[in-house]
């Protein structure tokens, strides 16, 4: 190999790129083996209505997880999930609920364009409720050079505190079956909608990321922001939408939950914000920036809740699943550091 060839090969090697090409077949090979392992233990985890049962719980966390990975990719971390998942999903069934009480319709007997038109007000309400508090928590932190991680706590605290406020503490029942089949609805009569909601999204995130302009700035701004400013990207607006877009979509998944429960409820989404740092760290994200990839992160959220399902299908007690994902976070987090200070040395020693 002459010596062209072998500074062509060291320049792929250590790009940002190969690096998230090498954590994703880590990750899923984990997830194969651990898949292996609980199917051996428990025969009953290796089937198809299982499987389903997985991808659906998994669905509205990793949506919000990629989000979190295009935020987190930037060196950044949103604690407000949580909050924006109650608040947008009760001012949803809110909306729904004046409308159709000022209709003086049996929301049971909606239909048609009305019908339709009430269910897209309602859902929009929510979904603004995501865009501006991601629109607070980014310039917050921009502009005013705040940690997001103290913005972020500070939101959470203020959102949930409104959901408890709009209702004081009650729920909110819905009782339009329109709005209930967005959390309800098997497609093809199998696959839940979640995942259908899951996929498309993933398909929009992973093209945005990978085959735009903002996608590339997202990476030069992980990977050096001061050069990326240099070059005349605006890192600010960037690092603001990417908390838009986070919380748009910490909003529907408020949304579609509440859709599923069939009411509005104002303690959803506890621990939303940690799972979904949780999917995008097991799926080679990396806190330090430039690092991480979509595809991971899915992997990342359906890990954690291959866990979940085997320990509950072995009759593990519940309390013990808080632990395993621990566990597995902090290996996870100490490979990420191990990897970054070995990539740190050996930029050290050219």
């Amino acid at each position: 190999m002459n010596k062209t060839a072998k500074e062509r090969l060291l320049r792929i090697t250590d790009s940002s790129n190969w690096a998230s090409f090498k954590n994703l077949w880590g990750v899923l090979c984990a997830l194969i083996v651990m898949c292996l392992i609980v199917a051996i233990i428990e025969p009953k985890f290796a089937t198809m209505g299982n499987t389903l049962i997985i991808l659906r719980n998994a669905s509205v966390n990793a949506m919000i997880a990629f989000g979190m990975t295009f935020v987190i990719l930037m060196g950044g971390i949103d604690l407000s999930v949580p909050g924006v998942m109650a608040s947008a999903g009760m001012i949803s069934t809110g909306v729904l609920q004046l409308l159709t009480g000022k209709s003086n319709l049996d929301p049971g007997n909606l239909g048609g364009v009305h019908a339709a038109g009430i269910i897209f007000v309602a859902i929009m309400a929510g979904l603004l409720v995501g865009l501006a508090v991601g629109f607070f928590n980014g310039f917050f932190s921009t502009k005013f050079k705040i940690a997001p991680f103290i913005v972020t706590l500070g939101t959470n605290y203020i959102t949930g505190g409104v959901a408890l406020l709009l209702t004081k503490g009650s729920v909110i029942a819905v009782r339009t079956p329109q709005f209930i089949l967005m959390g309800t609805t098997l497609a093809g009569g199998v696959v839940p909608v979640q995942i259908v909601y899951l996929l498309i999204i993933f398909l929009v995130m992973f093209v945005i990321l990978n085959n735009t302009k903002y996608g590339r700035r997202i990476f030069a701004i992980g990977g050096n922001e001061q050069a990326a400013r240099y070059s005349g990207i605006s890192a600010d607006r960037i690092k603001i939408s990417s908390f838009m877009i986070l919380g748009v979509l910490a909003a529907f998944g408020g949304i579609i939950t509440c859709a599923r429960l069939q009411s509005g409820q104002p303690k959803i989404g506890t621990n939303a914000e940690l799972d979904a740092i949780a999917a995008a760290i097991l799926g080679g994200t990396s806190f330090t920036g430039g690092i991480g990839t979509l595809t991971g992160t899915l992997i990342g959220a359906i890990m954690l809740y291959v866990i979940q399902n085997g320990l509950n299908l072995m009759a593990v007690s519940q309390y013990w699943q808080p632990v395993a994902k621990g566990a597995v976070i902090l290996i996870a987090v100490y490979v990420d550091v191990l990897k970054y200070t070995r990539r740190r040395k050996k930029r050290q020693t050219r």
